[in-house]
């Protein structure tokens, strides 16, 4: 009778442990995160249990649904919509193996390297009313980056000259030439992203030796200029505002902790916004007059999403 006591008692601690531990992690759509206190309103967002290798994570045009780059059970590589709200989970242009793409600032258009299941053929293509057309990129031969307010022109990051540098180009979409903007002054250096401003006017980059610095380019002058110089471990991922004057970015501390961080585009106020979510990965800003909110990933290939009111308040303090 004892023993049979005690085998119950530590079979209620076990159920106890996992209600308390273990099953909350798996309940993650739409909950309350309860790991960051100081940041209310984050929800949190479990990734598909079959999908592996998340990035680049991107708001589409519809209020709840997220695009995202990965692979299932370990195949190829595709574009996925992940519905926020329905938890449903497709992937987009199942014919081709994307690893890299890019939205235009509409999120209508697309531009990625991809590989065509079916027909095997490979290049760099862009999608627009669902129609399949291919992209020279003879400056670069380059990697999609970030499209111009008008969707006429795209950034793409890649290799150029001889010998081969790393350089950021220039895709006239209409004509289909391309030119070198920015070109590496020598081959340790790398240009690793890039974001073009809503106005038309700038292209914030991720350029130098690690750990890499934030400048901004300016297009009509073709003048570069560094906006952050205090040494960090690493700094990636720059957005812009809707209104062309600011850039949020990712910048990792000497504490291994991730934040994003908010700089005025001359350089002048930069401030830290919230912290707390461990290892971010990647994001995106959503900033219209509809929808303004960040979508977060972090190294767990949680998505998170969050208004973006530490945003405003930053800009504020600012003034």
């Amino acid at each position: 009778m004892k023993k049979r006591v005690y085998f119950l008692g530590l079979l209620a601690c076990g159920l106890v442990a996992l209600l308390t531990f273990v099953i909350p992690r798996f309940n993650p759509f739409g909950e309350d995160h309860p790991l960051i206190d100081d940041q209310p309103g984050i929800l949190r967002y479990q990734r598909p249990k079959d999908i592996i290798g998340v990035s680049r994570p991107a708001w589409s045009n519809y209020p709840d649904k997220v695009i995202y780059v990965g692979t299932q059970h370990g195949n190829d590589f595709g574009v996925y919509q992940l519905n926020l709200t329905s938890k449903e989970n497709k992937r987009l242009f199942p014919q081709e193996e994307i690893v890299f793409y890019a939205f235009d600032q509409n999120r209508s258009q697309w531009a990625f390297l991809s590989h065509n299941i079916d027909t095997g053929v490979e290049g760099f293509f862009g999608y627009q009313n669902s129609e399949r057309e291919p992209i020279e990129d003879y400056a670069c031969d380059g990697e999609p980056e970030s499209w111009s307010p008008t969707s006429q022109e795209l950034i793409t990051i890649g290799s150029c000259g001889n010998p081969k540098r790393p350089c950021m180009c220039l895709v006239n979409l209409s004509s289909g030439k391309s030119s070198v903007l920015v070109e590496a002054r020598n081959r340790d250096e790398s240009i690793i992203e890039a974001s073009w401003s809503p106005d038309g006017k700038k292209i914030a980059l991720i350029y130098g030796t690690p750990p890499y610095s934030l400048y901004e380019f300016n297009v009509e002058n073709g003048t570069l200029m560094e906006l952050i110089k205090e040494p960090v471990i690493s700094i990636a991922n720059p957005r812009w505002d809707k209104t062309g004057d600011w850039i949020v970015y990712i910048l990792r501390d000497g504490n291994n902790k991730s934040y994003l961080g908010i700089i005025r585009s001359d350089g002048k106020c930069n401030r830290k916004l919230f912290s707390g979510i461990s290892g971010i990965k990647r994001f995106d800003l959503m900033d219209s007059d509809t929808k303004s909110a960040f979508l977060l990933l972090d190294q767990n290939d949680y998505f998170y999403t969050l208004e973006t009111t530490e945003m405003s308040k930053a800009m504020d303090l600012c003034q």
